[in-house]
């Protein structure tokens, strides 16, 4: 709680009577990459970040912000500098900055691990060491790991709105590696990565162990074949093109025309077997908090039900711009300014059908599980034409790797082809997807 009380009183008093929105967060972490079981860098960090937004009357909004150690920082500097950037800001027609905090929900978040670990760099490079460990046990073609990576720590972060305040304290920690296979003259590359609230879930070995199996998993690997395939896309590939979904569900990106789904709500974008969730709420999700930048409740929005697009997410300002009320999706406010941005967007799992299940019911298909290039999708008319590599699917099993295809088309059509969502449900970071079967999906080889 350092500077915390001190900084919340001294600002509330220099703008007693004005209106504005307060972030603080503080940082305690920690970070080990290994390499050969020894740590090759360590990261430590115990920094404050703050941001506050004013409001003068007329509408004219003023932002600045500011990074503290241990002394705490200059706060009427700060609030002078916010006042002077209101002064010539432009009016704001239709936003202006909460009156009040929204009452945090009472549902449990776990959010903050109750042993409260102390994450030492000896304990994170013990971690980041069994990852690699585990990658080279794998198979003896695993030639290399880099960037073995481990980090954790606990942040405490406040919003403050006109004089009301609310905390909480939140941890996370991560595992993350890159392997490299040969065999001959071959060279493939895999990564793995996990991340999570609660230490007692970190499973470097499991994590090392992926790594190490996605690289053995593609030498050999050749060309496909050129045509339409049925394809399971693996959960990490689904979870980059949702990445994609995510940008366009933002109401301020519908707004100034950088959505392929503006105008959609109320109509089938999708396949009806799909269901994509945004929910702040969730239990131990790493974007999970009790309110927002702006001090609003998080909730749990479905922002497609069935196949059928059912609302886009807002923070306070897009949603003034559009009409509507806000969803909890503001984000950020230390460093900058709060935008609207997704939390825990997940395609929900199905019931009943593993990967495995999957393969197995395809008698030619391939399956996904890795694309390059994600970032040149278009955000706005969806096409894409992606690097992959993968397997052969034969009678319903793996029969050979596959590298160096291309699969294309356009995002709205891939959704739509979804004929059976598994139940392999996998969360990155802020982003959750199960594998998927597709019909009919274009991929050019030989």
């Amino acid at each position: 709680m350092r500077h915390l009380d001190e900084i919340i009183e001294r600002i509330e008093k220099k703008l007693k009577g004005g209106r504005y929105l307060l972030n603080i967060s503080l940082e305690d972490s920690t970070a080990v990459e290994a390499k050969g079981g020894k740590a090759c860098e360590v990261e430590q960090l115990a920094e404050g970040g703050l941001g506050l937004c004013v409001e003068l009357s007329g509408g004219r909004l003023g932002f600045t912000s500011t990074t503290f150690g241990d002394e705490a920082p200059d706060v009427e500097l700060i609030c002078e500098r916010a006042l002077a950037s209101a002064a010539v800001a432009t009016i704001e027609h239709r936003y202006s900055l909460p009156e009040a905090l929204d009452y945090p929900p009472k549902k449990e978040l776990k959010i903050l691990d109750p042993e409260s670990l102390t994450f030492t760099p000896a304990l994170a490079l013990s971690l980041a060491a069994a990852a690699e460990r585990a990658a080279y046990g794998v198979d003896r073609r695993v030639a290399s790991v880099r960037r073995a990576r481990c980090e954790g720590g606990v942040s405490h972060n406040v919003v403050a709105v006109n004089g009301s305040h609310f905390s909480w304290m939140e941890s996370s920690y991560s595992v993350s590696l890159e392997t490299g296979a040969r065999d001959g003259e071959e060279g493939e590359s895999g990564w793995a990565e996990s991340s999570t609230r609660l230490f007692a879930s970190l499973d470097p070995e499991s994590i090392g162990r992926e790594a190490g199996e996605r690289a053995v998993g593609l030498l050999g690997g050749g060309l496909p074949k050129s045509g339409r395939y049925d394809v399971v896309l693996d959960s990490r590939v689904a979870l980059d093109m949702l990445d994609v979904i995510g940008f366009s569900l933002i109401g301020e990106n519908v707004s100034r025309g950088k959505s392929l789904l503006a105008e959609m709500v109320g109509k089938r974008i999708f396949s009806d077997k799909l269901n994509i969730i945004d929910d702040g709420l969730l239990t131990t999700g790493i974007e999970t908090a009790p309110l927002d930048g702006e001090g609003s409740a998080r909730r749990l929005t479905r922002c497609v039900e069935s196949g059928v697009l059912t609302s886009y997410l807002y923070d306070r300002r897009s949603a003034a711009e559009a009409g509507v009320g806000t969803t909890g999706n503001g984000t950020g406010g230390v460093s900058s300014r709060v935008e609207p941005s997704c939390t825990n967007l997940f395609i929900a799992g199905g019931k009943g059908h593993s990967q495995r299940d999957l393969i197995g019911s395809l008698a030619n298909g391939v399956l996904v599980s890795e694309v390059m290039g994600i970032h040149t999708i278009d955000p706005i008319s969806g096409e894409f034409s992606l690097g992959f590599s993968g397997q052969l699917i034969t009678g319903g099993e793996i029969t050979a790797p596959l590298t160096g295809g291309t699969i294309s088309g356009n995002i709205l059509d891939l959704f739509s082809n979804v004929e059976v969502v598994g139940e392999d449900m996998r969360f990155q970071g802020g982003l959750g997807a199960p594998s998927l079967l597709l019909s009919g999906v274009e991929i050019a080889g030989q």
